[in-house]
């Protein structure tokens, strides 16, 4: 109901043209944009956030459609929130808000203080076990999104990705000192396989 007072005043302003209508909802929604329930804790929120801001930044959604929108994804304890922060702010004020202002407003909701410093302790203590390098790195990069401040410079994130690896991989990339985290994860990838080729780690599947 919303979105459609919306597209009527902002169509009947425009004189019944679609000129300067930014993104219409109908185009908005062609990106499939995921929708927010408020559950998985910390890494789940920033990734919708990063999937939003790479679906506002395709699409041509203007400022003010990007709230609207967005306020149309919330599910079950999300919408809840959602619909208490129009009953505070009022509905005006609060389909004003910018996103950079309703993202500030949701990291505060969900992602509290104990989250991310269990988090921290997380990242501090990951290690690979074994040939598991897959699951090493991709739990190392979702902690990264949550706790950046963690794992920059892009060196300071390398040196975390290099040093807590299997001592049998650590070895043979600290040598070779690749430029990035994305030229370690590939090299680090490799190393593994042939490590488990030549039977130098155990082979879970064996």
């Amino acid at each position: 109901a919303v979105i459609a007072q919306y597209e009527a005043h902002h169509s009947e302003r425009n004189g019944g043209t679609s000129e300067n209508n930014g993104c219409p909802y109908w185009h908005f929604l062609n990106y499939k944009p995921p929708k927010f329930d408020g559950t998985g804790g910390a890494i789940a929120f920033v990734k919708w956030i990063e999937s939003m801001d790479s679906i506002f930044r395709m699409s041509g959604c203007t400022p003010e459609q990007q709230v609207l929108y967005v306020s149309e994804l919330f599910q079950d304890g999300a919408r809840l929130w959602w619909y208490l922060q129009v009953q505070m702010k009022g509905e005006t004020a609060a389909y004003a808000l910018s996103w950079d202002e309703l993202k500030g407003m949701m990291h505060e909701k969900y992602c509290s203080k104990e989250e991310t410093q269990k988090l921290e302790g997380e990242f501090q203590s990951l290690i690979m076990e074994g040939p598991k390098m897959l699951g090493y790195m991709q739990r190392l990069h979702d902690l990264a999104r949550v706790i950046p401040h963690l794992a920059e410079p892009e060196m300071r994130k390398l040196g975390q990705f290099i040093w807590e690896l299997a001592p049998e991989v650590m070895s043979l990339m600290a040598a070779s000192t690749p430029p990035t985290t994305i030229a370690a994860s590939k090299m680090g990838l490799a190393l593994v396989t042939e490590a488990i080729r030549l039977e130098k780690l155990a082979n879970p599947d064996r």
